[in-house]
């Protein structure tokens, strides 16, 4: 994860995101949402758009980010995903209910968390 700025905690995915792969994504996600965490008020992006497979295992990893971040009052998580095999699962599941989608890393900083 890289801090962008003061509002935001982007973590680059690349490659697959799968059983092999999403716990050590997860493991990232709740060191940052630990008691010495970054997250605090930011909000947390996941950058998806060098991600080339989301496995059921890679949208636990969302859903469970996205849980975390409603129990603590924080805004919603965002998702960067731009190509169908990543953003098609997001759909087809409705995490994108739950999550702000954006196509691209731009678009999802430029908007004020919580719209």
């Amino acid at each position: 994860m890289e801090p962008v700025g003061t509002r935001w905690l982007v973590l680059h995915v690349t490659g697959e995101l799968d059983m092999v792969t999403a716990p050590a994504v997860a493991a990232e996600v709740a060191r940052q949402f630990g008691p010495e965490g970054s997250v605090d008020d930011r909000t947390l992006v996941f950058d998806l758009t060098g991600t080339s497979f989301l496995a059921s295992s890679g949208l636990a990893v969302l859903a469970d980010a996205a849980k975390e971040a409603a129990r603590r009052s924080l805004p919603k998580v965002r998702v960067v995903a731009a190509n169908r095999p990543v953003l098609r699962p997001i759909q087809v599941t409705g995490l994108d209910t739950v999550l702000e989608v954006y196509a691209d890393l731009t678009a999802a900083l430029q908007q004020p968390a919580g719209d």
